[in-house]
């Protein structure tokens, strides 16, 4: 598969990645299937072959200490761009566009552009209000089902609900400019907004689909606009509990005035610079 026809998205969790997702899937041009995490093959990658760099140096001292040719960190690095091309290709399914969903890319964006420099990138991003409250009660959900401790730690990364507000609207300033100092300018870059793809998904939709150079037949859109509705999306999903509301407004009762604004006014730079108003 040609790397002009390779995309990567991701967002802040709780940002509507699924949602962007199944959207670009939902399409007949496009592959784009449930999120991966390419940072853990990574990091997993590089200690696979310092270990295998350690075995060598063993050997090499039982068999006359000649000197052993170790597997350089460029090496090691391509071998996984060629699983991440194998993970591409095997997604693809005939489909001539192929993209993965990884939201960790924030962490790694100057190695994805390395290695996949004619790649496309879109990410989505969420007003940080809304998706604080929505990642606490996700993380409790989480928790709870799946009786997973880690997930109530990370909720205590602060004293309180508050902190939890405040910590994810740094967070939220934190991806912003990961993105702005990775794609500033860049035409293979596209910054979308969860409320635009909820409130708008037809036009969304018309945008990331010409950004893709997919196809933008009408009757396609409105049949991946009817599909990916929130109540069909509940309806479908193992979980439909995990899908509270996907609200699209700037602010939330469980959260007071006062913090709002002090999240506000913390974040102005990055609002602005994604399109929010107020």
């Amino acid at each position: 598969m040609s790397e002009k026809s390779t995309f990567f998205c991701f967002g802040p969790p709780k940002s509507g990645t699924t949602l962007l997702q199944q959207c670009l899937n939902l399409h007949p041009m496009v592959s784009c299937p449930s999120e991966h995490h390419l940072d853990f093959l990574f990091e997993r990658f590089k200690l696979l072959f310092q270990e295998y760099n350690r075995g060598l140096d063993v050997t090499d001292l039982r068999t006359g200490g000649q000197g052993a040719t170790h597997i350089p960190p460029a090496s090691a690095t391509n071998i996984f761009r060629s699983v991440v091309n194998e993970i591409l290709n095997f997604s693809a399914q005939h489909k001539p566009i192929s993209g993965i969903n990884d939201n960790s890319l924030f962490s790694c964006f100057p190695l994805f552009k390395h290695l996949f420099p004619q790649a496309k990138f879109i990410a989505i991003f969420r007003h940080p209000i809304p998706r604080a409250v929505s990642a606490w009660q996700h993380n409790l959900l989480v928790a709870q089902d799946e009786h997973d401790p880690t997930h109530l730690q990370l909720l205590c990364q602060g004293k309180s609900y508050d902190d939890w507000i405040l910590l994810l609207a740094d967070q939220f300033n934190l991806s912003v400019s990961h993105y702005q100092n990775a794609f500033a300018n860049d035409p293979n870059a596209m910054a979308i907004k969860y409320e635009d793809l909820v409130i708008d998904k037809n036009n969304v939709l018309n945008r990331l689909f010409r950004f893709l150079e997919a196809s933008e037949d009408q009757t396609t859109i409105q049949k991946i606009v009817d599909m990916t509705k929130f109540e069909v999306m509940r309806s479908k999903a193992r979980r439909p509990h995990f899908f509270r509301s996907a609200s699209t407004a700037s602010e939330d009762e469980s959260v007071s005035n006062e913090l709002q604004n002090e999240v506000r006014k913390r974040t102005e730079s990055s609002l602005s610079f994604l399109g929010y108003s107020g």
